[in-house]
């Protein structure tokens, strides 16, 4: 399986400044990265934030990341905290930190799990 690294930046004279970066596996195009200078984007980065509000029937919950919009986050997306194998790592135990789950007359309640 051969893989190639095609990447493009234009210059702010023509346009918006990009950044294009296309992976090619097998000559068949797998991954398109697009970057705005002026817009840069924070998928996929790792950003602590603070829930502002839980919404139960979309699974979800809106995170103030400080960008002046709250961000979505799915609830297949939350991870419970896990420590390593050294011992640290982590601020909470699993065993403390309640699932997120939906909540409503339709859905069944999680059972906090006490130590």
């Amino acid at each position: 399986m051969a893989r190639d690294l095609h990447i493009d930046i234009t210059a702010p004279a023509q346009g918006p400044a990009l950044r294009r970066a296309a992976v090619l596996t097998d000559g068949v195009l797998s991954d398109l990265y697009i970057d705005r200078a002026d817009r840069p984007t924070l998928a996929g980065a790792v950003i602590r934030g603070r829930v502002t509000r839980i919404v139960a029937g979309m699974n979800a919950a809106f995170v103030d990341i400080g960008t002046g919009r709250d961000g979505l986050l799915p609830g297949a997306d939350v991870r419970l905290p896990q420590a390593d194998k050294h011992g640290g790592g982590a601020r909470a135990s699993p065993r403390t930190v309640r699932p997120f789950a939906p909540r409503g007359p339709s859905a069944p309640r999680c059972a906090r799990v006490r130590p």
